[in-house]
């Protein structure tokens, strides 16, 4: 019975382990209509912003902040569904706003361009010497690539270069120029690190309910083999 019980136990660790390979960090969920019903653009995704600046004392800063979950039904989330360009617009912290251009070329679409207006009069910024409103923008990125018809899915960084900010999806999974009527997600186009890291997993999985499978087998058979103990 020990031995049996062993098996369970290692069995859930396993099923439990290979789990959390499905996690959606984020809770940001944006959609922009277009016409007819049709939902041309879906994004789930978690960012994170490092603005650089100058303190009062001309000394470099980097003044870090995660775009805050934000809520779509109340407002502040607008976009675009135009046939060569689809937009995404999200407004938050009061007069902040960043601003997502998705681009398409031969059966493809990808992330183009990228504005962020931020306000150096936040909290986060540490004596700026320019206070203000002030915008910085990365044009010709060609990021989170993906199959027209498909989503694009990463689970690792990736970053964004801006002038005058790095812009890091922590998680990010869109999906443009969609011509559903749902903005649930179609089968996703993984990026480079998820593939590389997920083949391991799912081997080490198979591997693991491979030595399962042999050691219930082997469990049964010694059960099955041990004579029955008769008494007088």
């Amino acid at each position: 019975m020990k031995f049996l019980a062993s098996i369970v136990i290692l069995g859930s660790i396993v099923a439990f382990s290979c789990a959390q390979t499905t996690d959606t960090p984020t809770d940001n969920h944006f959609k922009i209509n277009g016409t007819d019903g049709v939902v041309c653009l879906v994004a789930d995704m978690g960012v994170r912003f490092s603005i650089n600046y100058l303190n009062t004392d001309d000394k470099n800063m980097t003044a870090l902040i995660d775009l805050p979950s934000v809520n779509q039904t109340a407002g502040g989330v607008t976009g675009m569904c135009e046939n060569d360009t689809n937009s995404l617009t999200i407004d938050f912290l009061k007069t902040w706003q960043l601003r997502l251009f998705f681009g398409k070329d031969s059966g493809s679409f990808a992330l183009e361009n990228v504005t962020l207006v931020y306000d150096t009069s936040d909290p986060i910024f540490e004596k700026p010497k320019n206070m203000g409103v002030h915008n910085t923008t990365g044009t010709n990125l060609g990021l989170l690539k993906g199959t027209i018809g498909n989503s694009f899915l990463c689970k690792k960084n990736v970053d964004a270069m801006l002038d005058t900010a790095t812009m890091t999806f922590t998680y990010v999974q869109v999906q443009a120029f969609s011509t559903a009527k749902t903005d649930a997600f179609a089968y996703a186009d993984h990026c480079d690190t998820d593939t590389s890291e997920l083949v391991p997993i799912v081997v080490g999985c198979v591997l693991a309910a491979f030595v399962l499978i042999i050691l219930a087998v082997y469990f049964i058979r010694k059960r099955r083999a041990k004579p029955d103990v008769q008494s007088d």
